[in-house]
Formats: structure tokens, C-alpha cells, sequence
């Protein structure tokens, strides 16, 4: 599912999950999902391949976060306390 030439950098503190994709990307979208596929936040990356989204509303737990770009899908999991 990752493709392997991709790279993004994933930065968290306790309110923002900071994405640092440095392959730019037009187009680039975002979804971060609970572990039930349940869509909590979606939004676009902008033309640098960055995005700042806003954890502070969230449950705790764990979600799934999806880098959709140019047909490829980046995945990971995300911690939120």
C-alpha cells in the first residue's frame, strides 16, 4: 500500500499531527479514520505536501491515517493521548 519512493514526515504534539510530504504532490488528500474505517477528519495537503491538523477534539486512542496522492496510498497509525 506504501509506495516505497514516497517519503512523509509525521510529526505529533498533543493538539497537531503535523505532515511533512516530501514528494509534492498535486492533488495530495488526507483522511484520519478510527480503527472502526469511521472517517474523523479529512482535508488537503497543500502544494508543498504539507498539512497541520487539529487532534485536540479527538478521543483518545488509536487511528489510521491515509495519504492519498497520484495513486498511491501512504498508511499509518497515529496515538492519540
Amino acid at each position: 500500500m506504501n509506495n516505497p519512493k514516497e517519503k512523509v514526515n509525521l510529526t505529533q504534539s498533543a493538539k497537531c499531527l503535523s505532515i511533512d510530504q516530501s514528494e509534492k504532490a498535486a492533488n495530495a488528500i488526507y483522511d484520519l479514520c478510527d480503527l472502526e474505517g469511521r472517517i474523523q477528519q479529512t482535508g488537503n495537503l497543500d502544494e508543498q505536501g504539507r498539512a497541520e491538523i487539529d487532534i485536540s477534539d479527538l478521543d483518545a486512542g488509536r487511528y489510521q491515517l491515509f495519504i492519498i496522492s497520484e495513486g498511491s496510498i501512504f498508511k499509518s497509525m497515529v496515538n492519540v493521548d
